[in-house]
């Protein structure tokens, strides 16, 4: 039997993956949101009813999950308001059949950004570490909308896969989707534009990855427990290979860096460090967002993933991904191509920096509101120190005027008996 699977992030790098997985092997019948005329025909001609709009259109996006056995967002892990309408779509759809649809969300492990500067850090996160990854603040990385989904998914079976960097070529229709992920496209397209390779700080930060078949894997296991009437896992899912397949960024860039100079792209393969200043990153890069793709930490593990019977299978390394990468990416970039290959990703780096400096103002005006609250505080002592000094002289002037009285007593008693006095004489 079947299911209804509507797609949101079909033309995307994993998007694109997944569904070119999903479509040949199953009776399914899917649907998917689309931005133009071109890429709907392209759906229409492979079987899929392609739906025109972008995440921006919420009402429509509500009206097809109240359709879907199985709702796929890979589109935009940091659109709340897509989430949100899908969300809704899908509780209404529960409260009209009584039964409850599969959301598959892709958040990220960048919820667990550690140390952006290019130095090391040995914190190692668990998808079963439920506490620890509650306590992680509304600012990080993906954070607001997954907390949203996490509050008010009930009667709806929710997956959030969070992938590492995910690496290899996607292997998606290039007339649909993307075929590159972000991090190494991002790395060749600076150094071929700056005429050298770049690293943030020493280069020692760690990133967990994922192959993208591997990670397709992870959401089929999830689509087939949930045609089974099987299990599905709650909260976070860390989709990483159970050996914690893991890359020092500095080792990545000096290969991308030789693989460079080897097909003649770059006369030298000298890594050049950068600082990770604002100024220095949008200089280098273009945009500070360039300290989350180069400079950071981010390692994870995922007992829970595993605990579903998916494994990372994929032979194909990340190193061994450079140089087909390297070919592809710099001739982008050396012929100045808008293609979805490099430019994208700029652009994506680029929203993603929007979307840290988003954060932070609000982290500013949460601190300005404590310092406004602050403010009051001290005005209050203030207040109080003031009336304090009040009473302190209003029982001085008090006790003055008792002084005052008590003398004026002392000599009218003095007067008394001095009248006595002479009235004796007398």
């Amino acid at each position: 039997m079947g299911l209804n699977i509507f797609f949101m992030g079909i033309t995307g790098y994993l998007g694109g993956s997944l569904f070119a997985r999903l479509h040949p092997d199953q009776n399914h019948h899917i649907s998917a949101l689309v931005r133009s005329q071109e890429k709907a025909d392209w759906l229409r001609a492979h079987g899929i009813r392609p739906v025109l709009g972008d995440l921006s259109a919420t009402d429509l996006i509500e009206e097809e999950a109240l359709k879907a056995d199985v709702f796929i967002n890979t589109a935009d892990s940091d659109h709340l308001p897509s989430a949100k309408a899908a969300v809704l779509g899908l509780k209404k759809r529960y409260e009209k059949t009584g039964q409850k649809s599969l959301y598959l969300h892709t958040s990220g492990t960048g919820i667990l950004i550690e140390k952006s500067d290019g130095t090391s850090s040995p914190k190692v996160w668990l998808d079963t570490d439920t506490s620890a990854l509650n306590a992680i603040p509304e600012t990080a990385l993906h954070r607001k909308t997954d907390m949203w989904l996490l509050d008010n998914s009930s009667n709806v079976d929710l997956c959030m896969v969070c992938p590492p960097s995910i690496y290899g070529r996607g292997v998606g229709e290039p007339a649909l989707s993307n075929i590159y992920s972000v991090q190494i496209p991002f790395i060749i397209a600076h150094a071929v534009r700056n005429g050298r390779t770049q690293q943030i700080g020493p280069g020692k930060n760690v990133s967990s990855q994922i192959h993208v078949a591997d990670l397709v894997q992870l959401y089929l296991k999830l689509l087939r427990i949930y045609l089974e009437g099987g299990d599905l896992p709650t909260g976070y899912l860390f989709p990483v290979p159970e050996n914690g397949g893991e890359h020092v960024m500095g080792d990545l860039v000096n290969a991308i860096a030789r693989e460079l100079k080897k097909q003649g792209i770059l006369e030298t393969d000298e890594v050049v460090t950068v600082e990770a200043t604002d100024a220095e990153l949008k200089r280098v890069f273009t945009t500070v967002a360039g300290k989350y793709l180069v400079g950071s930490n981010c390692r994870a593990r995922g007992p829970k993933a595993l605990s579903t019977g998916w494994a990372a299978t994929e032979k194909e390394d990340i190193y061994s991904t450079i140089p087909h990468a390297v070919k592809e990416i710099s001739q982008a970039v050396r012929d100045g191509t808008k293609s979805h290959v490099e430019e994208a990703k700029v652009e994506e780096a680029k929203a993603e920096e929007a979307k840290v400096e988003e954060a932070k103002a609000e982290e500013a005006k949460v601190e300005e509101a404590k310092a406004e609250e602050a403010k009051v505080e001290g005005a209050k002592v203030e207040e109080a120190k003031i009336e304090e000094v009040k009473i302190e002289e209003a029982e001085i002037e008090e006790g003055k005027i008792e002084e005052a009285k008590l003398g004026e007593a002392k000599i009218e008693e003095a007067k008394s008996e001095e009248a006595k006095s002479e009235e004796g004489q007398e």
